[in-house]
């Protein structure tokens, strides 16, 4: 089961590069030119 911390850690710090182990806290990079939004939903639709 995925946990919603991670995941809203890098919602409210899409703004700005996120440093290595931050980027680790999700199971792959998010594209940068896909909205964050769409790509967590690509992943987790039942968000």
């Amino acid at each position: 089961p995925v946990t919603p911390g991670p995941y809203r850690f890098r919602l409210l710090h899409r703004s700005r590069e996120l440093a290595p182990d931050e980027d680790e806290l999700l199971p792959e990079p998010a594209p940068r030119e896909v909205p964050l939004e769409i790509w967590l939903f690509q992943l987790w639709p039942d968000r």
